[in-house]
C-alpha cells in the first residue's frame, strides 16, 4: 500500500522501518549521553552545573587564597595597599595565607606569624580606616560565596569578620 507524499512514494513499511531506526538511534544517543556522563569525575560533574561543595581540605583553601589575593590585587579600594605600601611578596604571602586559613578552619597548628603587628606597620606607612576593613570584608565573603557553600563556607567568612574586627580595632586605636 503506497501514499503520495509530494514527488516520492513512500510505502508504510519503508516509513516505519525509517522511522523506528531513528528512534532507537536517538534512544542509544541518549543513554550514551547519560552513562558518559555519570562517568565523568564528580568534581567535572559538579562544574558542569556550577554545583558549590563545602570546604574540605587544604586544596580547597589555597583556590579561595588564590581567588581571593587576585581580586584584591586589581581591587581599586584596597589593593594599592597591598600592593604599592606593603609591597606584597606574594610568592611568599600566599603560603603564609593558606597556613594561616587552614590553621584557622581545621586547626592545623601550621601557622606562624603576628598579623596583628604586620597591620600595625601597614596602618604606619599609610593609614587605614575602617572601610578598608569593611570592603576586605565584603570581597572575602563574596569569594567564599562564589566558589563554596555549607558549614564550613559559613564557618569562614564568621571567623574572617571576627578576626577583621578585632585587627581594626587594634590597628586603628594605635
Amino acid at each position: 500500500m503506497s501514499k503520495y507524499l509530494g514527488y516520492a512514494v513512500v510505502t508504510f513499511k519503508d516509513f516505519f522501518e525509517t522511522l523506528s531506526g531513528l528512534i532507537i538511534f536517538f534512544l542509544l544517543l541518549y543513554f550514551w549521553t547519560i552513562v558518559s556522563f555519570f562517568s565523568q569525575p564528580k568534581n567535572a560533574i559538579q562544574k558542569t552545573f556550577n554545583m558549590k561543595t563545602d570546604i574540605k581540605n587544604r586544596k580547597d583553601i589555597e583556590i579561595l587564597v588564590n581567588t581571593f589575593y587576585d581580586r584584591i590585587k586589581n581591587d581599586d579600594v584596597i589593593g594599592y595597599l597591598f600592593n604599592d605600601v606593603a609591597q606584597v611578596n606574594w610568592e611568599i604571602h600566599l603560603p603564609k595565607m593558606y597556613n594561616f586559613w587552614e590553621n584557622i578552619l581545621f586547626f592545623t597548628a601550621n601557622y606562624e606569624g603576628n598579623p596583628m603587628a604586620r597591620h600595625k606597620e601597614l596602618h604606619q606607612k599609610s593609614p587605614m580606616i575602617p572601610s578598608h576593613f569593611r570592603h576586605w570584608n565584603k570581597l572575602f565573603t563574596e569569594t567564599v560565596d562564589k566558589l563554596f557553600e555549607g558549614q564550613k563556607a559559613e564557618e569562614i567568612k564568621n571567623r574572617a569578620l571576627n578576626i577583621s574586627a578585632a585587627m581594626m580595632y587594634k590597628t586603628l586605636s594605635s
